[in-house]
């Protein structure tokens, strides 16, 4: 689990390995996108934003990633998302541009899941502990 902060310089280069995956794979242009989405953490005005790197085609098996940024802190943190686990989980910049590099394969669908079906457990045996 990672609650490493990042930029949005080092995030950039997470969309840009799956912009170069989806380039690799010959997979069709439109295949990805980025979704962008002002954050209001109790003000009027937008004090961050989310960014995230969605498949277009809404293959159940294929993860999403989600940088959360904090413009009063000018970082932001980086979370994978499993759909069939339903649950996300922090990840390191390492982690998402690995991810990112294979997110259109068996593999970037595995690594996902792990990732998320680990901390899933790890909260879940939180709650046990007296």
């Amino acid at each position: 689990m990672s609650n490493q902060s990042i930029t949005p310089a080092q995030w950039q280069s997470v969309i840009d390995a799956a912009e170069k995956h989806v380039h690799d794979q010959n997979l069709p242009n439109e295949r990805f996108y980025v979704n962008f989405r002002e954050r209001s953490y109790g003000g009027l005005e937008a004090d961050g934003y989310r960014e995230s790197i969605l498949d277009n085609y809404d293959e159940f098996a294929v993860p999403s990633i989600h940088f959360d940024y904090d413009m009063t802190t000018e970082s932001g943190q980086i979370r994978v998302y499993d759909n069939s686990e339903q649950a996300s989980a922090p990840i390191s910049l390492e982690q998402a541009l690995d991810i990112a590099s294979k997110m259109f394969t068996e593999d970037g669908s595995k690594a996902a899941q792990d990732i998320v079906y680990r901390h899933v457990d790890q909260q879940s045996a939180s709650l046990y502990i007296l």
